[in-house]
């Protein structure tokens, strides 16, 4: 009994510390004095004792999120097949959503068949909405952004698709970005947001915008290190 409170006692007096799972990186070895995110990695936190580590938590290499991709005709391909590529090299599991089952004509002629119409699709936890031909005054898009903006826990719009998300609003008081030949409409389209043109994306938190083609990936990396940490988003992109 003595043996065992005294390694009671012994286990209860010592420094609790706080340190990230393990990545891999420099920071495996840094312990922090107060709770958080780790400055080098961005995953959250542990608390350890000396001596007793930690095993919780560990950096994931796949992240079973799920994905809808809005398509339309004229649907700019890079925007929505650059990310698409790094969400699914994460582990999410993607997939095109539109209208109708019709077969959709992008803005190069490539012409894809929708996995999900609007009625059937999954509940998504990110919805990627991506530039091209884009038509704000589509209420049945628009409505479903709407619907799905309730219901997931990001929205990620590339190039001009920021169009749709500032007709219904969701960009008001928000810092955002566009591709840079649009800067101007989506300040006309959204007054009461901040649009700036010198970033590659904007991060609000649930909102993130890019400014068009190559940094949709971008955003999709940025979005990728959201969930699985820093260190995990560069092991994906080398």
């Amino acid at each position: 009994m003595k043996n065992l409170q005294a390694q009671t006692h012994e286990f209860n007096t010592k420094k609790i510390h706080f340190q990230c799972p393990p990545c891999n990186m420099e920071c495996d070895t840094v312990h922090f004095s107060e709770p958080g995110a780790c400055p080098t990695c961005g995953m959250k936190l542990f608390a350890a004792y000396q001596g007793f580590e930690n095993k919780e938590g560990s950096h994931g290499d796949n992240c079973n999120k799920k994905v809808a991709v809005l398509i339309f005709p004229g649907v700019e391909i890079i925007d929505f097949t650059g990310p698409w590529e790094v969400l699914a090299a994460a582990g999410m599991q993607v997939y095109s959503v539109s209208v109708s089952e019709a077969t959709v004509a992008t803005s190069m002629g490539l012409k894809i068949k929708p996995d999900y119409t609007f009625e059937n699709a999954p509940a998504p936890d990110i919805v990627l909405i991506p530039g091209g031909n884009v038509r704000p005054a589509d209420k049945t898009v628009t409505d479903w952004i709407l619907k799905m903006n309730e219901k997931s826990e990001h929205l990620l719009s590339v190039c001009n698709g920021a169009f749709y998300l500032g007709k219904i609003g969701l960009l008001d008081n928000l810092k955002v970005t566009t591709f840079y030949s649009a800067i101007e409409r989506l300040q006309q389209i959204t007054p009461k947001a901040i649009v700036v043109d010198s970033v590659r994306y904007a991060d609000n938190g649930k909102i993130i915008t890019a400014a068009g083609l190559s940094s949709g990936i971008d955003a999709a990396f940025h979005l990728v290190s959201v969930y699985l940490g820093k260190a995990q988003a560069k092991k994906l992109a080398v």
